[in-house]
């Protein structure tokens, strides 16, 4: 995981209270990006985040929702989280797969047109 999308919690003013434990927390979008995660395992795993905090970033975004890291690797090493990893890992090999296919596909119709375009312009001459 990217160390930037690790929050440790002294860096927010309104959470003191937490400051000595030094825990680390990543925010949601580093849970999807960073460990692959989808909207859907976060609703299921771990619905209500440890802690939300005013975005350093943007005053008027919302609050980010952070995650205790030690939290979020508990869940990831029980057994129906990854029962819920491989299903979802075959779905994201066959999306791949496909994607890739229609790319191929594309491409073998894009030199096609080229060729035909490059033979009408010959016809011409």
């Amino acid at each position: 995981m990217n160390k930037n999308n690790i929050l440790t919690v002294c860096q927010f003013n309104e959470v003191n209270m937490v400051v000595n434990k030094k825990e680390k927390y990543c925010a949601k979008c580093s849970l999807k990006r960073g460990r692959g995660w989808t909207n859907k395992m976060i609703s299921l795993f771990y619905p209500t985040p440890s802690l939300e905090v005013t975005n350093p970033h943007y005053a008027t975004a919302p609050r980010m929702k952070l995650y205790k890291i030690l939290e979020v690797e508990r869940i990831e090493q029980t057994e129906s989280f990854k029962n819920y990893w491989n299903r979802i890992a075959h779905k994201r090999e066959v999306a791949r797969a496909m994607m890739i296919e229609r790319h191929r596909a594309a491409k073998a119709k894009l030199i096609e047109m080229e060729q035909h375009t490059i033979g009408m312009s010959n016809q011409r001459a």
